[in-house]
């Protein structure tokens, strides 16, 4: 149950998952958004992981939200989720089940994971939102409130530019130089580092025999910038390859809302957040192919825009402070 001090009438919940981990934040929506307590669990990506244990995912950081904050679960007036790949609408009506089934709220959102990113600070929605994290997509919003999007289609059948598609162009090299098919590399030695192996050929048992595959090649990703870092023209050329891949996928959805210049661009992803080399890769990439200077704004905790979300949600009588 809720407390004297904090009705459930005044509690929000906002939830960024995705495909590394699940951040989920009760808050007041009264005054500032104050943040009560903050929930951390797996990965929540439905397509990715599967439901069961995405949704498990879900309703743990939920959990840990309520006991980081010193109080019971209850239904809060309003949540938005922002989930990796929850804009289909078989992952919706599994999630709205879920959500029902543990009475999460009395008003509830489920967007896309790029949504809250052009909600963060002072944000009114318009923009690109560009993420590469595990995954990537691009998706945007104009003023006339008309969105587009450009990829988001899963590890298998996209996901450029994202830390996953990063690790597992190293590991082709890796492999491909192994095969005597490709040029000599340092990501041969510092990823069989990482990935505690004698030797390339043992690669092959690893990451197939890992629980999440995709995510122990996504965990790869910062070794390549390592490796450019050291002059690695094998990893220089896959990172570059990469930008370009991000590039085209942000520009596609700017030409398609005829967005206005400099272009609003909002990114988040390990990726993009903790590598400021790819993100002026990312804006170099848009700049020589359309003319246009991009305006990012790095948004390291997406979560804070779900939470306007969420408190736009609540129904105008709710009681006040």
């Amino acid at each position: 149950m809720s407390s004297p001090e904090h009705p459930s009438h005044t509690l929000i919940i906002a939830i960024d998952g995705g495909g590394t981990k699940t951040d989920c934040r009760l808050a007041l929506a009264d005054g500032d958004l104050q943040i009560l307590g903050q929930g951390l669990a797996g990965p929540s990506n439905l397509r990715a992981l599967g439901a069961e244990r995405a949704l498990a995912n879900l309703d743990a950081a939920v959990t840990a939200a309520f006991a980081a904050a010193g109080l019971e679960r209850c239904t809060t007036s309003a949540a938005c989720l922002a989930l990796a790949g929850a804009d289909r609408t078989s992952e919706q009506m599994q999630i709205l089940e879920w959500a029902g089934s543990v009475r999460l709220a009395d008003q509830l959102r489920i967007v896309n994971d790029a949504v809250p990113l052009l909600f963060t600070g002072s944000g009114q929605g318009i923009g690109v939102a560009l993420i590469a994290g595990t995954g990537s997509l691009a998706w945007g919003c104009n003023a006339e409130g008309r969105t587009a999007r450009a990829g988001g289609w899963g590890y298998l059948l996209g996901d450029e530019g994202s830390a996953y598609a990063i690790g597992n162009a190293a590991l082709r090299a890796v492999l491909m130089q192994a095969d005597g098919r490709g040029t000599q590399t340092l990501l041969t030695e510092i990823l069989s580092a990482q990935l505690e192996i004698a030797r390339p050929s043992a690669i092959v048992e690893r990451v197939y025999g890992a629980v999440v595959p995709r995510q122990v090649i996504a965990e790869l990703a910062p070794l390549v910038f390592h490796a450019a870092h050291h002059q690695d023209m094998t990893a220089t050329e896959i990172i570059r390859l990469a930008a370009g891949q991000l590039a085209h996928m942000a520009t596609s959805v700017a030409r398609s809302l005829e967005l206005p210049t400099p272009l609003p661009l909002a990114c988040t992803g390990a990726v993009l957040i903790h590598q400021q080399t790819y993100q002026t890769a990312v804006a170099d990439s848009i700049r020589a192919s359309t003319g246009i200077s991009p305006a990012i704004t790095c948004v390291p905790e997406p979560v804070l825009g779900a939470l306007k979300l969420a408190r736009n949600l609540r129904a105008p009588n709710l009681p006040t402070k």
